[in-house]
């Protein structure tokens, strides 16, 4: 019985607790502010400073606009939610953070304070997320830096920016990093004189080993010191900076623009005139429709210490150096922008010769040349040096004299007794730059499906019709299927082929009146058809005939 009315008991006193209102379970902290639970409402300076320094509270919400009169320091974890108000500072640090998960949301901070910082990350063991941030410096210093990595730490220290903006006046820099991070930038945008700045060793262990990615942003450098900043080093010019190595930057569906006033020029990726050589260069890969904006380089140096490669998508105002474009890629011109795009083959059918799977057949020769590396790396030279590059496949049929004796014996090895070699001919894909062969294919990644039109007297009925392939020594009877009066038949290999055919025993044939081999495919004593697969440069070439 007094188990049950005790059980009782404490229910109804759990029922009644639910029911008071939250501020009867707060506590009054010496500001005067109310905490409920971990959860606090601050509306000025000394609030908010008792606020983070009270180690129960973990959410802090800002009712009203802040002006700060001294740096916080934050040391744990805290989530401080901004309500769209804004908080000022006019000193060189608004914000410490030494430890902990920090998120800021929805929230304005500004510093008009000289060598100013919204936020400066002191330790490696901080997570900062800034979501629906605005930080800007609006101080007339040049070293003015909106959101500092400082301190001296092996890190990396993490960050991530959603939806939110990095800003300062023309002199400073956005963000500015002097220990490794594993930065993650979304729908994001980043200026100063310096958007991004990896900097070096300086009192601290440097930005090398950092990680950054960059996706749906903006980033904005703009130069205002009237340096020309062209073709060589300069002290932090630039939209992304590096003054460290091993720096390791994804760039995908932004914006990435460089402003010169005045005389000044201004480039994307600068690089400062302290760094020196590493057998681990900086690499940036800028991908996935990111547009560039710049005035007469991508990079400050001719001899760029970064691998800088840009991808298929990218688009830039200036020309893109061959350097940096992705293996397989070429930059074209359209509507005054230059367009990295895929070098991809495109063909053309002359009569008698007929490809069936086109679409495969183009994959597979883009693929082929790809594959062979020799081969393709001299075509991407020759094409991003303005020449006209084609693929072409010539079918060239042989006389019996001009086939070695031993390839015929292989072929007649595998002849039935009933089978007849009617023609020997040849079959090779050539590169060709300005008609000049600069290659050879001999193998394509897939087959091809090629339809060969023979001539009507050739067809008779009961006859079946075969084609032989030898390559590389070994000799191959091909299926081949007889449409109308189109022979068909698949290949991935190109060297020497015969036509044969086998008449049906008991089926009474025409005698054939002219004794000069005719296929179809060419007149011998005439002329070789060359059915060419042409490179796209700019657009595709075409020549295509009807028949």
């Amino acid at each position: 019985m007094k188990t049950k009315l005790f059980t009782l008991i404490l229910t109804f006193v759990y029922i009644a607790i639910a029911l008071i209102p939250n501020y009867v379970l707060a506590t009054e902290m010496s500001s005067g502010i109310v905490a409920v639970l971990d959860k606090v409402k601050v509306s000025n300076f000394t609030d908010l400073k008792e606020a983070i320094e009270n180690k129960n509270v973990t959410k802090i919400e800002i009712t009203e606009n802040i002006t700060l009169t001294e740096t916080i320091v934050i040391d744990k974890t805290v989530n401080i939610e901004g309500n769209g108000k804004t908080i000022t500072a006019s000193f060189k640090k608004a914000f410490e953070i030494y430890a902990g998960k920090v998120k800021f949301n929805n929230i304005t901070i500004v510093n008009s304070g000289k060598q100013g910082r919204c936020i400066d990350i002191r330790d490696g063991d901080v997570e900062l997320i800034l979501t629906g941030v605005t930080l800007k410096t609006t101080g007339s210093s040049a070293y003015n830096q909106t959101l500092n990595v400082g301190g001296n730490f092996t890190g990396p220290a993490k960050i991530k920016l959603e939806n939110t903006k990095v800003l300062t006046n023309h002199p400073g820099y956005g963000i500015v990093t002097f220990n490794p991070v594993d930065l993650v930038i979304n729908n994001s945008e980043i200026t100063g004189y310096g958007a991004l700045y990896m900097k070096g060793i300086d009192e601290s262990k440097g930005s090398a080993g950092s990680k950054v990615t960059i996706n749906n942003s903006t980033l904005i450098g703009i130069n205002n010191s009237n340096e020309p900043n062209k073709d060589k080093p300069q002290n932090g010019f630039g939209t992304i900076v590096f003054e460290d190595h091993n720096i390791e930057m994804n760039i995908n569906n932004s914006k990435l623009i460089a402003k010169g006033e005045g005389d000044a020029i201004q480039v994307i990726i600068g690089e400062h005139i302290s760094l020196g050589e590493s057998n681990k260069p900086n690499r940036v890969t800028i991908s996935e429709n990111t547009v560039i904006t710049a005035q007469e380089a991508i990079s400050a140096m001719k001899n760029s210490k970064a691998t800088v490669i840009l991808n298929k998508g990218v688009t830039s105002n200036i020309e893109i150096p061959a350097k940096n474009l992705a293996s397989g890629m070429m930059a074209k011109k359209e509507n005054g922008v230059y367009v990295v795009t895929e070098i991809k083959v495109d063909y053309v059918v002359s009569q008698g010769v007929e490809t069936l799977n086109k679409e495969t057949v183009k994959e597979t020769l883009n693929s082929s040349l790809k594959a062979d590396k020799e081969v393709f790396k001299k075509a991407e030279e020759a094409i991003r040096n303005g020449q006209e590059v084609s693929v072409e496949l010539k079918v060239e049929e042989l006389k019996q004299e001009n086939v070695k004796k031993e390839e015929k014996q292989k072929m007649e090895q595998l002849v039935s007794k009933n089978e007849k070699i009617h023609q020997y001919f040849d079959i090779s894909v050539f590169v060709i730059a300005n008609k000049n062969e600069i290659g050879k294919l001999e193998k394509l990644t897939d087959k091809v499906k090629l339809s060969m039109k023979l001539p009507e007297d050739l067809i008779l009925e009961g006859r079946k019709f075969y084609v032989l392939k030898l390559h590389d020594g070994k000799v191959q009877r091909l299926d081949a299927v007889l449409n109308g009066t189109n022979l068909e038949f698949e290949t991935d290999e190109f060297s020497l082929y015969a036509l044969s055919y086998e008449d049906v025993p008991g089926v009474e044939q025409e005698v054939e009146k002219d004794n000069t081999p005719k296929t179809g495919f060419v007149d011998v004593s005439k002329f070789v058809w060359i059915v060419v697969f042409v490179l796209m440069i700019g657009v595709f070439y075409e020549k295509r005939k009807t028949f």
